[in-house]
């Protein structure tokens, strides 16, 4: 595993009572370049939402057992793509299928669980090929503490979350490996280069 100081901080969380109350973002070499506090996140969110639910909507379908086995997602009216949910026979969420409008296969995830945990999720490109893989590390009250992604064997992001004595998240912190960190869009201030199915 690499070590902690192979990878630069990208953005970090800070929570009160499981609310997001600032988050801070930085740039390929790790200056902070933006702040914001829970006014101002809270306004954003308020935006977002109005915005959503003018351009989008999607429309779920249920199983006999109540679990959302497709949803189609539309903009201003059209089909954008559809995603489809398989489930195992236990009824464990073990697979995540997308679709584009004339139904070819873009992307694909797959799951594995253990003690009824998430401990490893698997992208794989709509021609089959594994983009990138997550593991999950949990604490003793079961929550999620880590999630390393590695693309071709190499650990290149992570996110560590942190938690107080009455096991609420109090901080979370999102990580690049310095030999990537000039692949990130800083434009979009997404993964996308990475956690992507090219």
């Amino acid at each position: 595993m690499s070590k902690k100081n192979n990878f630069i901080l990208i953005e970090s969380f800070k929570y009160n009572n499981e609310h997001l109350v600032e988050l801070q973002r930085f740039n390929k070499k790790g200056k902070l370049i933006e702040h914001k506090t829970q006014t101002q996140l809270e306004k954003e969110w308020e935006e977002l939402e109005k915005e959503d639910y003018e351009d989008n909507q999607d429309t779920r379908y249920f199983d006999e057992n109540g679990r959302v086995f497709k949803h189609e997602h539309y903009v201003n009216g059209c089909l954008k793509c559809f995603v489809v949910h398989k489930f195992d026979k236990k009824g464990n969420h073990i697979a995540m299928l997308w679709y584009n409008t004339a139904g070819r296969l873009t992307s694909r995830l797959s799951y594995l669980t253990r003690n009824n945990r998430l401990f490893e999720e698997k992208c794989f490109g709509g021609n089959g090929h594994l983009c990138w893989t997550s593991r999950y590390v949990y604490n003793q009250n079961g929550q999620v503490i880590e999630q390393n992604t590695y693309k071709e064997k190499l650990l290149f992001y992570k996110i560590i979350t942190d938690y107080d004595e009455n096991n609420r998240k109090i901080s979370r912190q999102k990580l690049i490996h310095k030999d990537y960190i000039q692949k990130w869009n800083m434009k979009t201030e997404e993964l996308g280069f990475m956690l992507d199915t090219r």
